[in-house]
């Protein structure tokens, strides 16, 4: 069955939409005779018939799992660092998976750099220390532009001078850098991972 895991929901509810009526154009198609188009559902043999069948209900399915995930989430009481993890996830195009054997990572863009989707991991601290390459790309690098290219390497530095000696309006700018920054280095060990967005899954989709 194909996986549709790494495609954003928006897109997801859209190829739902086409399933959807490719289905029912399926099932309705006449072979011939009056009434073979409601008989294709009886006929497994019909390919056409059981691929648009199984996309349909393989799409129904993620999204689904999406839903009650996001319930479950939205039962929990998060912390500021539990919630902008979510964030910082979402804004890398990363998606948080619970396998029986630890945590691991599902990239959504499919590149699958280092293989990290074979990691598996105890807890926000060392999904944190993988991600150092992602964190340095997306928000490091662009506060060290702000600030005329510091070249202070240690985040733990560049977020204590960013914040002495940028003015108000780089700050409000770059908050949410600057606090992504203070959640690597400042906050780990206070982000519990069952409280974060994921999803459980029985089996690795790299297997």
């Amino acid at each position: 069955m194909a996986d549709y895991s790494w495609y954003r929901t928006e897109t997801l509810e859209k190829m739902r939409s086409a399933a959807r009526e490719k289905y029912y154009n399926e099932t309705m198609k006449s072979g011939g005779n009056w009434g073979d188009g409601m008989r294709l559902s009886k006929l497994p043999k019909h390919t056409a018939w059981e691929k648009a069948k199984q996309q349909y209900e393989a799409i129904c399915a993620e999204l689904e799992r999406r839903k009650a995930a996001a319930n479950n989430c939205k039962q929990k009481d998060k912390n500021k660092w539990e919630h902008l993890f979510d964030q910082f996830l979402e804004t890398i195009d990363f998606r948080l998976v619970k396998y029986p054997d630890g945590w691991g990572l599902i990239d959504q863009q499919r590149a699958n750099l280092g293989n990290i989707e074979s990691d598996r991991f105890r807890n926000a601290s060392t999904i944190i220390d993988r991600l150092d390459i992602y964190i340095k790309d997306y928000f490091a690098d662009e506060i060290q532009e702000g600030m005329d290219g510091c070249e202070t390497e240690e985040w733990s530095d560049l977020l204590q001078e960013a914040r002495t000696t940028m003015q108000s309006k780089d700050l409000e700018y770059y908050r949410y850098g600057l606090d992504v920054l203070d959640m690597v280095c400042n906050h780990p060990q206070e982000i519990d991972l069952e409280n974060c967005h994921f999803t459980e899954e029985e089996e690795d989709y790299f297997e």
